[in-house]
């Protein structure tokens, strides 16, 4: 089973933790993930970075996870949390961060052959990125949701705190991005197409929180939760405010 540390803040790796969430015995352990075995072999390393203005998460090859403290008053509580923790480790789950460092090779060459037929280099930039890289991204990003959304149920975290949990980033995004609502111009879902496609996913999730046996991973979770909310605390900050 796959071991995980979490460090807070640990973006220097000072002064950090080394016990925490067991992502891979939360996500993985007793054969809940059973199409994703992949996912239990992973070490799992959660990183949590002080930074409030900045709400996101992501993760790199290898199963290191990165989370911003600013996407916690967004995710609110622990099913919240699990939204985002879920959709992480999809990523590494369905080998997006690969991937995506293979795709970029091929996105080179194809400028380098644009550029070769005489058009500007900033134009054929823009042209692949709108054309290739943007739909690509919105794909991965969609998988990952579906895959973590399965997850979480999967760990018994409540699948119907994902809607919420990206309304209120819809909401503590407004007027920020055009971007973030206009699904052509960015890497993500526009976060209603987001919410719309969980909403479609949600029966088949319902179904597998109440057929998973839910146990310890609550407290196995929880030990993350205490080692973040210490950290929080030593900085005058609440978890989730």
């Amino acid at each position: 089973m796959g071991h995980v540390e979490a460090r807070v803040p640990a973006w220097s790796g000072s002064g950090g933790a080394d016990e925490g969430m067991d992502v891979g015995e939360i996500f993985f352990g007793g054969g809940k993930a059973a199409n994703h075995d992949e996912g239990k072999e992973t070490e799992w390393e959660v990183y949590v970075i002080d930074d409030r203005e900045t709400k996101n998460a992501f993760v790199l090859p290898g199963g290191k996870i990165f989370v911003f403290t600013g996407i916690l008053p967004v995710s609110q509580n622990d099913d919240g949390l699990a939204t985002v923790l879920g959709h992480e480790v999809a990523h590494q789950v369905a080998r997006h961060p690969a991937e995506r460092m293979s795709y970029m090779k091929v996105l080179f060459v194809a400028g380098l052959l644009l550029e070769s037929l005489g058009l500007d280099v900033g134009f054929s930039r823009a042209l692949l990125t709108l054309l290739l890289q943007l739909p690509n991204s919105r794909t991965s990003e969609s998988e990952a949701d579906y895959i973590g959304l399965r997850l979480m149920s999967r760990a018994c975290y409540n699948p119907e705190e994902s809607t919420r949990m990206w309304q209120r980033m819809s909401e503590s995004e407004k007027g920020r991005s055009v971007a973030g609502s206009v699904d052509f111009l960015s890497t993500h879902p526009a976060n209603a197409k987001r919410i719309k496609q969980l909403q479609k996913w949600m029966p088949e999730a319902q179904q597998i929180r109440a057929a998973s046996p839910c146990g310890a991973t609550s407290q196995q979770f929880g030990g993350f939760l205490d080692t973040l909310s210490a950290a929080n605390q030593g900085m005058g900050k609440t978890l989730w405010g």
